[in-house]
């Protein structure tokens, strides 16, 4: 009887998923760097580019069938995220008020910034509320009983795909 060997760093599978898994994400990563030398899993994340690789990874996060309150969830996240950036990009860049500064002339990275007014009660009570919702929507996404069908080394690569949904449906609508 063989004694089981723990697989060195790298030689194992792709994210514990199966040999075949690590395999497709190989060949995914050759023709989207339009190689034909053999890609190792340590590659992967360094070659994941182009058209032919967008493709493939919408086609695969096609596969999953989401709840509608999961994607509706999501997406609502995604847009207080960006009223939260358009808040921010909006406010000073301090919420109390602070002095400006200047970094000394030797320093490795110049930088400053003017002085700030700080935030007003109206900007801090709408990134207040804007975080709370964001937090909330998190952590409902995140504790979903969805989550619970998959086994744990498939729960990223399915949370990836609920992230890329919109644009899923915005590619399937334009075939």
């Amino acid at each position: 009887m063989s004694e089981a060997r723990p697989r060195p760093y790298g030689g194992g599978d792709l994210h514990g998923c199966g040999g075949a898994r690590e395999a497709r994400a190989r060949e995914v990563a050759r023709d989207a760097a339009g190689e034909d030398a053999r890609v190792g899993a340590g590659d992967f994340a360094a070659r994941q580019t182009g058209a032919r690789f967008e493709q493939q990874y919408l086609c695969l996060a096609a596969s999953y069938d989401f709840p509608q309150d999961l994607t509706d969830a999501q997406d609502e996240l995604r847009q207080v995220r960006a009223d939260l950036q358009t808040v921010y990009r909006r406010v000073p860049w301090s919420a109390e008020p602070l002095d400006a500064w200047e970094t000394h002339e030797n320093a490795w990275r110049p930088s400053s910034r003017p002085a700030s007014p700080g935030w007003g009660p109206q900007d801090a009570a709408e990134i207040a509320r804007l975080r709370a919702r964001e937090v909330e929507l998190a952590t409902a996404n995140v504790t979903h009983a969805y989550w619970s069908e998959f086994a744990p080394a498939h729960v990223l690569a399915a949370r990836n795909a609920l992230k890329r949904h919109q644009e899923q449906q915005m590619a399937d609508a334009s075939s």
